[in-house]
C-alpha cells in the first residue's frame, strides 16, 4: 500500500474567473449518486453503485458487456459469491477503467479504507488505486496467490465536505482483468495507525497474564 499526494487540479496559477469556470465544470461532470444522496462516512459502498451520468463523466469501462438485471450501464457486473452470495453483486474491472462514487464527510481527517476483492484467476494479480479527486489517493493490488476474497486495508486523508471517490483499474491481466470488487468500507482512522501510543501498567499486565494462565484476577 502507498499513499501519495496527488497534484491538485489547479496546481497551474490560473485567473480567478478562469478557476471557478472549470471547478464549476468539473463538478457537472462527475455524475449523480446512485441512490440520489452521497455516502456520508463513515460508510460501506458497494462498488457495483457507482454514479450515474453515463460512460465518460460516472464511469469509464470499454470493455463492458451485455445489460445487467441489476444496471443497464453495460459494465461488467455480477452475482457475488463473498459471503456465500449473500452481498448480492460484485463490479469486475480491467486495466483503464474507473468509477466515481459521490461522497461526503463532516470533519476533515485520516480515512481508514477495507476493499473487499478477489484475484480474477489462480496467479493473476491487480492493481487499483483509490482517489479523492483532487486530493490524495491509496494504491492497493489484489493478491494472485490468494484463493478466495481478500480484505484489503489504506489511509488516506479527506477534508471535510463533498468528494467525488474515484476506483480506478491501474494494472492487470488484458483479457482477464484486475479483479472482482464487492464492496469499500471507509472510516475514521483510530488514532494509534497515525500515530502509535501504548502505556501498559505493569501492575495491569501481570493481573492479565495471570488471567490467561488460569491464576486467578492478581492484585491490581
Amino acid at each position: 500500500m502507498k499513499t501519495h499526494l496527488y497534484p491538485g487540479l489547479f496546481s497551474t496559477v490560473l485567473t480567478a474567473g478562469l478557476m471557478f469556470a472549470v471547478s464549476d465544470l468539473d463538478c457537472r461532470a462527475q455524475g449523480t449518486s446512485f441512490n440520489g444522496f452521497e455516502f456520508a462516512l463513515p460508510a460501506t459502498i458497494e462498488c457495483e453503485q457507482f454514479n450515474r451520468g453515463g460512460v465518460n463523466v460516472a464511469y469509464s469501462a470499454p470493455n463492458g458487456l451485455p445489460n445487467t438485471k441489476y444496471r443497464d450501464e453495460g459494465v461488467a457486473i455480477y452475482r457475488c459469491s463473498d459471503y456465500d452470495g449473500s452481498r448480492g453483486y460484485c463490479l469486475k474491472g480491467w486495466q483503464g477503467n474507473w468509477f466515481r462514487y459521490s461522497i461526503t464527510t463532516a470533519e476533515a481527517a485520516t480515512y481508514r479504507i477495507e476493499v473487499r476483492a478477489r484475484r480474477v484467476a489462480a496467479q493473476y494479480s491487480g492493481s487499483f488505486r483509490l482517489q479523492i479527486e483532487g486530493g490524495q489517493y491509496t494504491d492497493m493490488t489484489v493478491n494472485g496467490a490468494i484463493d478466495g476474497w481478500q480484505t484489503l486495508t489504506g489511509t488516506i486523508s479527506i477534508t471535510a465536505g463533498s468528494h467525488v471517490l474515484k476506483l480506478e483499474m491501474t494494472s492487470g491481466d488484458a483479457t482477464l482483468g484486475v479483479g472482482l470488487f464487492d464492496y469499500m468500507t471507509l472510516y475514521k482512522a483510530p488514532a494509534s495507525i497515525n500515530n502509535p501510543t501504548y502505556q501498559v501498567s505493569a501492575n495491569l499486565l501481570q493481573r492479565d497474564m495471570a488471567v490467561g494462565l488460569g491464576l486467578g484476577a492478581g492484585s491490581s
